[in-house]
């Protein structure tokens, strides 16, 4: 098996992956100073035609941010192991990344200002 220190080398795959990671830091942060001013039970998802489709708690919330540093990582975890072979693909999982947690930031932030 080959090293995979080039994958974490590369400043073009660091600075999409650093900024993905910030940008969930972020997010959870900002999650963090608002917990005090959500309600015990808040909207997930709103729609303008039916309402209010879903109710749940804070934790689901931090479950959604969970659920982007799970995948952020996981796309780390396969960029490295296909940087040797397929650089390409390492390249377009580490913009994935940061598509990942940008939908995930607007959609705390959604849920935030909803409540």
């Amino acid at each position: 098996m080959k090293s995979m220190n080039g994958f974490f080398t590369s400043k073009t795959l660091a600075t999409l992956t650093g900024t993905a990671a910030a940008l969930l830091l972020l997010t959870a942060f900002a999650l963090y100073l608002n917990l005090d001013q959500l309600p015990g039970q808040i909207v997930i998802r709103f729609d303008a035609a039916r309402g209010v489709g879903s109710f749940g708690q804070t934790a689901d919330v931090w479950g959604l941010i969970g659920l982007g540093v799970g995948m952020v990582a996981m796309n780390v975890a396969l960029g490295a192991a296909f940087f040797e072979r397929e650089r390409a693909v390492s390249y377009l999982l580490s913009g994935v990344n940061l598509l990942v947690a940008l939908l995930v930031a607007i959609a705390v932030a959604i849920i935030i200002s909803a409540n």
